[in-house]
């Protein structure tokens, strides 16, 4: 029975190890002069075919009593159970799991090759040599034989009092859990993988392998064809690793019990590899000895033992019945021949306690690129014996297995406290100076908060070196004090000199927030309530705390106690509300103000509408009572210049009647004379009409909102218009002085209102280049060609930092596949993954190339690809 789980790999390693067994048959045939006849049971890591495999032997007459070989973990565990039931015993070549070392469970099975209980073992007995108590465990998470050893090396490590951080189930895609161990500080990993070298892989991206000193379960198998990493780059990341493996051939040259040397032995092994074109298995030296063992068993139970060589062992069997009459009997007498045997076999010795093999297990170091034996562990004696010289570390000595802490105590240095005591009273004395200089209230207040701050730094300078722990709590209630109320004091200055220019500024009422004395009163009446009732309730004392440091915990000094940020946001956070409530008043009454203010001007502007009115109503009977009946424009003829009343020219002449503007400006304000021309005799060409004046037209009282240069233009014609208005009849002075005074205050109240919106000048022009100029300016050069997505490349290197998902523009479309790289050149896009699946994972090399993809916006970049960074596309079948 050979150990065939059905995978490529699996069965190239069963091929190699029936190379083996064919090479011990022959040498059995020659030396023993009989032929051992094997029949092969097809087992394919089942239960059930290994059942039924054994029942058709059992049918076709073979009933055997002898199992030879082994299988998967599964299998094992379910057939060693029952092999005393099937009145068989059974020679294994492969290490049984933990759960059958024990006589219980394994009572009709032994093994050539140590449990892994015993592996286990050896590794307790190395971290207690090394004196390392706290390890990480990284395991195989798809492997049963695995997880039973696991299990119980963790129970092995719990009853050792050895402390294990963290248990990582490693698996291809998983290198990020590999960050567990670095987060909780683990410095010694021990890890059991059937290949180590994804992992090691993963170490070399994360930078763990200087950091953490590795205990490898078996053979170190650091093969770069299974992995994305060179085997340089393999062999960095492991360097330093320890290895505990069953030792394979032994390195005497001695004869066994083959009359062959074990080198002799691994001569032919790799010829008939050579031949076939396989790899060498771990195990081919267990299953030649495998062999031996079960022909001088079966030689010594059926009575073929004869005058033996100085190499045949010495068996002595209790007398029973005669083997031939009874399966249960001969399976007994075989198991104790097994049991019983001794001999010298190519992997040494080979010899049986309680059923488990007494082997010698070999612990290596990896040492630059080559394997360095550095000791070994007796499975009889239960010793390790470690050559301590042979073993390099990067210290020179066997790492700490957690960080080293150590604690430093720094007092202030007498120089450090010179410097500081002086640039205080520097200070000191330079706020002295400037209030001489300056002796105003404001400048008072920021001086003396200034000099109370130095009291502080003065003060806060002693430590417990240089004064009692009594003086120490007296010196932190007077630090609190002066830095608080000095801090409190040069706030106040500070503050009332700022709203004081705030309200020079925007014309704001004088309130009492611009007199330093009663902003102070109250800051200073806050401060002292609250700093009287930290005082009484939690007082401040010297506490030491502990700052993280690379080269060390440094334990610093302080005055605090258990609730001094809720102590510190009560000192300093009500001035900000005091700062908004204030600022909150007083906009309150610009409100009020500017409310009242439009009140009144929407009051003068209805009076001013009310008096206009009243003002045509007068005006249309003055004329109705001189003989000017009032007619519209179409009726009245029009007159001619020659026609007009010859007392004209007498008068002495108005040059404000040829001035159009005022023609507009009449008609506007009097339509009763809207047939009166200019004296030019010419009508204005433009159109345009001065609006009637609204109160709606003002934004001060919510009216629309006009630009500068608008309101300006409306001023001036107004201005224009009450200054330069047209001549009336002579019979009309009281109404022109009357309208003069109506209009005045209008201009006034037209310039106090503010003006909302953007200032513009009155004057805007437009420059355009003439055709010489375009002439010699030239022809426009053109913008320089963009460089695209790969910067002028066709093709880019890129490091995969994270594989996402994004969702296409296009509605009731598949998620396209993308990730996140960082190029070459250090800058970081999106790149789209084409295909249907792919492997990709982080901190995987791909190459990109520029070209944007349909309904992903943004992403500009094409994954190429290739052997290892993508995988090959699965055709669907039918």
């Amino acid at each position: 029975m050979v150990p065939d789980s059905g995978l490529d790999s699996d069965h190239n390693r069963t091929l190699a190890l029936v190379l083996a067994l064919d090479q011990a048959l022959e040498d059995v045939k020659t030396t023993r002069n009989y032929e051992l006849q094997l029949q092969r049971v097809e087992q394919q890591c089942n239960v059930s075919l290994l059942l039924k495999s054994l029942f058709e032997l059992k049918w076709a007459g073979l009933d055997s009593q002898l199992l030879l070989g082994g299988a998967c973990p599964t299998v094992t565990s379910s057939l060693t159970p029952a092999l005393p039931r099937l009145h068989m015993v059974q020679v294994s070549f492969l290490a049984p799991p933990p759960p059958l070392s024990s006589r219980r469970w394994s009572g009709h099975m032994v093994s050539t090759v140590p449990s892994d209980w015993w592996m286990n073992r050896a590794v307790v007995k190395l971290l207690q040599t090394l004196d390392w108590s706290r390890v990480g465990v990284v395991s195989q998470s798809s492997s049963p034989r695995i997880s039973q050893s696991v299990s119980d090396l963790l129970l092995q490590l719990h009853q050792a009092q050895i402390q294990v951080l963290s248990s990582v189930r490693f698996s291809v895609n998983s290198c990020g859990d590999l960050r567990q161990l670095k987060e909780r500080d683990v410095r010694i990993v021990i890890v059991q993988l059937e290949t180590e070298s994804e992992l090691f892989c993963c170490v070399h991206r994360l930078r763990l392998g200087s950091q953490v000193q590795w205990v490898v379960l078996g053979d170190l198998s650091l093969d770069w064809t299974r992995s994305q990493c060179s085997t340089q780059t393999l062999l960095s990341a492991a360097e330093g690793s320890i290895s505990v493996r069953a030792q394979g051939l032994r390195p005497d040259q001695g004869p066994g019990v083959s009359g062959r040397t074990a080198e002799e032995y691994e001569r032919l092994y790799l010829q008939r590899l050579s031949s076939s074109g396989l790899k060498v298995a771990p195990l081919h030296g267990f299953v030649y000895d495998a062999v031996w063992l079960t022909a001088l068993a079966l030689d010594r139970v059926l009575d073929r033992a004869e005058t033996r060589t100085h190499s045949g062992p010495d068996i002595e069997l209790d007398p029973g019945p005669d083997p031939g009459l009874d399966s249960e009997v001969m399976a007994e007498r075989l198991l104790q021949a097994v049991k019983a045997t001794r001999f010298n076999g190519v992997t040494g010795a080979v010899w049986f306690r309680g059923g488990e093999r007494m082997a010698t297990l070999e612990l290596t170091q990896l040492q630059g690129n080559s394997s360095v034996s550095v000791g070994e562990f007796n499975t009889s004696e239960d010793e390790l014996k470690l050559s301590l010289h042979l073993l390099h570390f990067p210290g020179g000595a066997p790492p700490s297995d957690k960080t080293l802490v150590r604690t430093v105590i720094r007092h202030v240095t007498l120089e450090l406290y010179v410097v500081m005591a002086t640039a205080s009273i520097f200070v000191m004395l330079l706020s002295v100076l400037c209030l001489r200089l300056r002796s105003g209230p404001r400048e008072v207040l920021v001086s003396l908060g200034l000099v109370l701050c130095c009291v502080s730094v003065l003060v806060s300078g002693l430590d417990q070196v240089s004064v009692s722990d009594q003086t120490q709590t007296v010196l932190c209630t007077v630090q609190l004090w002066s830095l608080v109320l000095g801090h409190s004091v040069v706030f106040s200055g500070l503050f009332t000199e700022a709203w004081s220019l705030y309200s020079a500024t925007y014309r704001l009422h004088k309130s009492p927030l611009q007199i330093p004395g009663h902003f102070l009163f109250w800051c200073l009446l806050v401060d002292v309530f609250v700093l009287s009732c930290w005082s009484l309730m939690e007082p401040l004392r010297r506490v030491e705390t502990q700052q993280p440091s690379e080269g060390g915990a440094v334990v610093s000094g302080v005055c605090s106690c258990s609730h001094s940020e809720l102590w510190i946001t009560a000192v300093c956070g009500y001035k900000g509300p005091l700062l908004f409530f204030s600022d909150g008043s007083e906009a309150a009454e610009d409100d009020e103000e500017e409310k009242r203010t439009n009140r009144e001007l929407k009051t003068r502007c209805l009076r001013l509408e009310m008096e206009i009115d009243r003002l045509r109503r007068e005006l249309f009977h003055l004329e109705s009572n001189y003989g000017r009946p009032h007619r519209s424009s179409q009726e009245r003829p029009q007159e001619k210049p020659q026609e007009r009343p010859q007392e004209r020219p007498q008068e002495r002449p108005q040059k404000r009647d040829e001035d159009p503007g005022l023609f507009h400006v009449e008609r506007a304000l009097f339509p009763s004379l809207s047939g009166r021309v200019p004296a030019s005799g010419r009508v204005p060409a433009s159109g345009r009409v001065l609006p009637i004046l609204h109160h709606s037209y003002l934004p001060a009282v919510g009216g629309k909102k006009s630009s500068l240069s608008s309101a300006l233009h409306v001023t001036f014609c107004l201005f224009c218009g009450v200054w330069r208005l047209p001549r009336v009849p002579r019979c009309l002075p009281r109404t022109r002085h009357r309208m003069l005074s109506l209009l005045r205050p209008l201009c006034s109240t037209l310039l106090s209102v503010p003006h909302h919106g953007p200032s513009l000048s009155l004057v805007s022009r437009v420059t355009m280049a003439t055709l010489n100029q375009m002439h010699r300016a030239g022809k426009p050069k053109a913008p320089p060609p963009s460089l695209g997505a790969t910067f002028g490349r066709p093709q880019l290197k890129a490091v995969v930092l994270k594989t996402i998902i994004r969702k296409p523009k296009k509605p009731n479309s598949a998620n396209r596949k993308c990730a996140r790289v960082r190029l070459s050149n250090g800058k970081e896009g999106v790149a789209f993954i084409p295909g249907e699946g792919h492997t990709l994972q982080e901190h995987n090399v791909v190459l990109l190339q520029g070209g944007k993809t349909q309904d992903l916006p943004g992403v500009r970049l094409t994954v190429v690809r290739g052997k290892y960074d993508c995988g090959h596309v699965v055709k669907k079948k039918n």
